[in-house]
């Protein structure tokens, strides 16, 4: 699931931006926040650390400053194209800024290629194909396969990955399956205190036969 943003998906570092020089009208060498500041003076120190600009990435979007968490996740990207996760990460942002789905799919794709076990990004692209509204990008079959490869391979015990699973099966057309998914996710208390809200709303629509779009 990927819920904006999902408990299942939310695992975005914090990323960083400046490469090795002195930019005082940079807008993030003037902000205070402790938390950018730290990172700030980090990439200051050390300019090629990719890991320290994923981090900061995270912290700008979870800031709503999303022109810089791009910047931050492309050079990230730009210091480590070998990462998994940092594409996971820039393919989340795009999914979740103003819906950029073809970018997320093609950062989702790459990361999975990178690293076939990184089942955070899998569960992330077949949460986005279950439901898409754009009718050319959703897969429910897609979607299923990747919601199921999710779930097996953390041993059916992540509830937001579950949660993806049941709408995804509600894509495609099993009812059945999805309440049973979705109530299973519900039984985990971080998940119902987190996400239970939108969860029991997806309830009610599979239970009339409706699938989950956003």
């Amino acid at each position: 699931m990927t819920k904006a943003p999902s408990f299942s998906v939310f695992v975005i570092g914090i990323f960083a931006l400046i490469v090795g020089c002195n930019r005082s009208t940079d807008p993030q060498a003037e902000m205070t926040d402790p938390e950018i500041a730290k990172l700030n003076e980090d990439i200051r120190t050390t300019p090629n650390d990719a890991e320290l600009y994923w981090r900061r990435a995270d912290a700008w979007f979870a800031r709503d400053r999303f022109d810089l968490a791009f910047r931050d996740y492309d050079e990230a990207i730009r210091l480590d194209p070998t990462n998994s996760r940092y594409f996971d990460a820039r393919g989340f942002a795009y999914h979740m800024h103003n819906r950029q789905e073809e970018k997320a799919l093609s950062d989702y794709g790459e990361a999975i290629r990178l690293d076939p076990g990184n089942h955070h990004a899998i569960n992330n692209r077949a949460y986005l194909l279950a439901t898409t509204l754009d009718d050319i990008i959703r897969n429910g079959v897609k979607a299923l396969a990747d919601a199921t490869k999710a779930c097996e391979m953390t041993k059916w015990r992540n509830p937001g990955y579950l949660d993806t699973l049941a709408v995804a099966h509600a894509e495609v057309g099993d009812f059945e399956q999805a309440i049973k998914w979705e109530t299973k996710a519900l039984e985990d208390p971080a998940f119902e205190k987190e996400w239970g809200q939108n969860a029991r709303k997806q309830l009610r629509l599979f239970r009339q036969g409706k699938p989950y779009r956003e």
